[in-house]
């Protein structure tokens, strides 16, 4: 079975889906709003793929922005279409929301409510609420296409099957006897656990603010050692025991454990993906190996690719901590997209930002804004003061603060990140919509901009 499709059965319960299916038949259109982690993505996705398999010739896309609708609708009528974290865009773009929407409408009209064509939005909770009354003009965002997804609407029994049905896909059981771990790898690699495990699990695993019930449990299962210190997670609560796993694993002593640490954090400034061909190519593998110095680890990402016989033997040779280290494996799997070269992915993008956050918090700002991708720093970030209420043109939201997971940019940091973003288009990195970008809309942060020499940028920005 497929790392996709393995732990897709595991998150959504029956009633939820039943929902979707029944929503998705009858209008065509459905939006699933809910906390970070809770099975939104995964539910749309094996939602689509059934229903597209059921039809036969229809074709599943998957984008990430409303504009792409439209598009997809006018040369495929028969397709089924998935836009995930939709609200993500429009937070960093805010001038372009209502234009999107606009598409939106037209969409529905010709498209949707004429039954030629499947949509499917997911919005994450705190985005949604954030903006939420400025979608009331939009039919798709309001009863009854709308179906919310979070830990209230799970009951104990729908819990406690998710739990059950993530030992059974990760090999878990409770047992009354212990057994040790050599014992435990020797049974077809199954991890035994204290009798009592599930219903501990359902009882005192804490809603917190990235973390949903079903992602904690998927997170836990994915990572022995986690699973090993449940009670560190019922006294502290998630983010804090993840906390200080990280912390143990940076100041490992053994060099392969600093080197997998080196790549989560080489992965997060990523973006969430990597390929283990980043490690030596040639932009990234100078941020590579800065990582690796920071944290005071050997690295051979400066080894250059002569011939290719010897990019692909070093490429299989980091390949292999990808694969055989367990701490790596549970923060990242191997994703069915990557060809030739495989490509590895975050188990979830709430993972993603909480390293990002872990990296800020023992490494500064200064340390991100050097070493992450250009699109890490203009969607995954945010500025240290509130924004006027011009950039969503309500007085309700006159302070869109800091987004909930998002790295903060102090305003001491302002400068080196805007030379940083002006360095990237100086070597022709293209920002599309730089002008409409968030950034730009405070006052402060464009003061900043205004007095780096963007003269030879004029026709970008």
């Amino acid at each position: 079975m497929a790392e996709e499709e393995k732990r897709g059965i595991v998150f959504i319960t029956s009633k939820v889906y039943e929902q979707a299916v029944g929503a998705l038949d009858i209008y065509r259109c459905i939006t699933l709003v809910g906390p970070s982690g809770c099975g939104k993505t995964l539910t749309a996705l094996q939602l689509a793929s059934r229903k597209c398999e059921k039809d036969g010739g229809s074709k599943l896309y998957f984008r990430q922005t409303l504009e792409e609708i439209l598009a997809i609708a006018k040369n495929d009528i028969n397709a089924y279409i998935i836009v995930d974290d939709w609200i993500d865009k429009y937070l960093y773009f805010p001038s372009t929301l209502y234009p999107a929407i606009d598409c939106l409408n037209k969409t529905y009209v010709k498209y949707i409510k004429d039954t030629k064509i499947h949509l499917i939005l997911t919005a994450q909770e705190d985005k949604w609420n954030r903006i939420r009354s400025l979608l009331n003009a939009c039919c798709l965002f309001n009863e009854p296409h709308l179906l919310t997804i979070n830990s209230k609407i799970f009951s104990q029994k729908g819990k406690r099957n998710m739990v059950l049905r993530h030992f059974e896909c990760f090999d878990i059981e409770e047992k009354e006897d212990s057994v040790d771990e050599e014992t435990s790898n020797l049974m077809k690699r199954t991890t035994f656990v204290q009798k009592g495990t599930v219903d501990n699990i359902v009882m005192n695993i804490k809603e917190e603010q990235e973390f949903s019930f079903p992602l904690v449990v998927d997170l836990i299962c994915n990572n022995i050692r986690l699973l090993r210190t449940l009670d560190c997670v019922f006294k502290y609560g998630f983010e804090e025991t993840l906390t200080k796993y990280f912390d143990t694993w940076s100041n490992d002593t053994y060099i392969k454990e600093k080197r997998s640490f080196c790549i989560l954090v080489f992965a997060a400034l990523l973006g969430g993906e990597i390929s283990p061909r980043d490690l030596s190519a040639q932009k990234t593998g100078a941020m590579y190996k800065r990582i690796c110095r920071e944290y005071a680890c050997q690295s051979n990402a400066n080894i250059s690719v002569q011939k290719e016989t010897d990019g692909n033997e070093l490429i299989e040779q980091q390949s292999e901590l990808f694969e055989t280290n367990l701490r790596l494996k549970s923060c990242l799997y191997r994703s069915s997209k990557g060809q030739g070269c495989p490509c590895f992915v975050f188990q979830h993008s709430s993972l993603v930002r909480f390293v990002l956050l872990y990296i800020k918090k023992r490494k500064g700002e200064s340390f991100i804004i050097k070493n992450a991708t250009i699109e890490v720093l203009l969607n995954k970030c945010w500025l240290e003061v509130p924004f006027a209420d011009k950039i969503v043109n309500r007085k309700k939201y006159t302070s869109l603060k800091s987004l909930e997971g998002s790295v903060i940019f102090s305003k001491k940091y302002f400068l080196p990140l805007a030379e940083r973003i002006l360095s990237e288009m100086q070597n022709g990195e293209c920002i599309p919509e730089w002008d409409k970008h968030v950034f730009l809309s405070n006052e402060k942060f464009l003061k900043v901009w205004n007095s780096i020499d963007t003269s030879h940028v004029k026709d970008i920005v």
